[in-house]
């Protein structure tokens, strides 16, 4: 394909609820006349060139469930309208959305295509990965209650995991990898009951790994390329190393008595002992 996005601000498409234009090496930017599109559900536009910023109105489309940018090259931060997203917070389909309309293909990376019947079965999903993002990840994600994919990977995301994501508590997928992510993981996110696929593999993350819920069961390549990370399923972590005290001998030589034998004495041992305790040999 290898157009331009339609950039027209006069654009209307007011009963418009899905839009797919995957793998078509779209160009351009996000354009505003999406935001004249208040019954959008499904936005998928994965797998192109887009350029530019992810807008504010994006977060303020009220019906929309399914987010689908990735693999494309947008910058800048989350907006932080995407915690308001609105049939996340209160997904309710209505009998006519499960029962009618055209069966929906997505197609993935690996050119395989995925079939849904109706709008109403596809997961709620927001899909960022693959760009140039920066920033932090949001709190306000963790007001979206019924999301059931975040991915996030493969961005340039910083800063520190927050407990507040543990309130997605229907999340099943969690992807954050390949990022550049500091701190501990959250010991709260082992409260999401549903987690089955979690991945932060790749970034600066230290600490132990936290116990208990679904954290049981993820493998090491959840985990690896966090050289500060420690604890099951990777390496055990160790205890803190203790320093010796410097000033200790600081308060030995002030009490050397006047006497010259005595301080030289006193002051082999001082020697000997700071050797052993350096590793050195006499």
């Amino acid at each position: 394909m290898n157009e331009e996005m339609p950039q027209k601000p006069n654009l209307q498409f007011r009963m418009l609820q899905t839009l797919i234009i995957a793998n078509s090496q779209l160009r351009g930017s996000l354009p505003v006349w999406l935001s004249g599109c208040p019954k959008l559900q499904v936005l998928d536009l994965s797998m192109n060139r887009l350029s530019g910023s992810i807008p504010l109105w994006i977060g303020m489309l009220n019906h929309l469930f399914y987010l689908d940018l990735s693999r494309n090259s947008l910058t800048g931060d989350i907006p932080g309208s995407f915690g308001s997203l609105g049939n996340f917070a209160n997904l309710n389909f209505s009998t006519e959305d499960k029962s009618s309309g055209i069966p929906i293909y997505l197609k993935t990376p690996g050119r395989q295509s995925l079939s849904y019947r109706h709008i109403g079965s596809l997961p709620p999903t927001i899909d960022l990965s693959s760009n140039k993002l920066t920033g932090p990840i949001l709190p306000d994600l963790g007001n979206i209650k019924w999301l059931h994919i975040l991915k996030l990977g493969n961005n340039c995301f910083s800063g520190n995991i927050l407990e507040a994501l543990s309130g997605m508590k229907n999340l099943e997928i969690m992807d954050l990898s390949l990022n550049n992510l500091s701190g501990v993981i959250p010991g709260s996110l082992t409260e999401l009951n549903f987690l089955s696929n979690f991945n932060v593999s790749y970034n600066e993350l230290h600490g132990e790994v936290p116990l208990g819920g679904q954290f049981q069961s993820f493998p090491i390549s959840s985990f690896i390329g966090n050289s500060d990370l420690c604890g099951l399923p990777l390496g055990p972590c160790l205890p803190p190393l203790v320093q010796p005290d410097q000033n200790h001998y600081g308060i030995i030589i002030v009490y050397i008595g006047p006497s010259f034998e005595m301080g030289t004495v006193m002051g082999f041992i001082i020697t000997v002992y700071v050797c052993l305790i350096k590793g050195w040999v006499l």
